[in-house]
């Protein structure tokens, strides 16, 4: 009996070890097998990105404290509407909430529970990149 568990932790003890070895092998080799790297393009160079603003919906709160929906005065009201349906349609369609810096902190994390409530998936706050101060 003694001589039988000795022969079956001889066997497993390699294979083990085999097993880890490909694992790791497989984790080495998987990220340049699974990139598309390999093919050559010459991209256009440009020197701002444009978004296509029909795909995003943009909601500001102005420093007067009312609301636009793709540059487009609105109310609280009409603005919860218009999202409900649009979020019905696609909930995964990119809400990108912009505010002045000197907006009260309040009305956009209002702003911000109202989107989430209306089944916003894909949430976004607008900022400005700061320059960096040179020495």
């Amino acid at each position: 009996m003694n001589h039988f568990k000795d022969t079956v932790s001889e066997t497993i003890v390699p294979m083990a070890g085999v097993a880890m070895l490909v694992l790791i092998m497989l984790m080495v080799t998987a990220p340049v097998l699974l990139t598309h790297s390999n093919t050559r393009v010459n991209l256009p160079e440009t020197r701002t990105a444009e978004t296509k603003l029909e795909e995003n919906l943009s909601i500001t709160i102005t420093p007067e404290g009312l609301l636009t929906l793709n540059d487009q005065p609105i109310s609280s009201d009409s603005l919860k509407a218009r999202l409900k349906r649009y979020y019905e349609k696609d909930p995964y369609r990119l809400t990108i909430i912009r505010a002045d810096k000197r907006e009260h902190f309040g009305k956009v994390i209002d702003l911000l529970s109202v989107v989430k409530s209306l089944g916003a998936k894909r949430i976004a706050f607008a900022t400005v990149k700061k320059r960096e101060k040179k020495l």
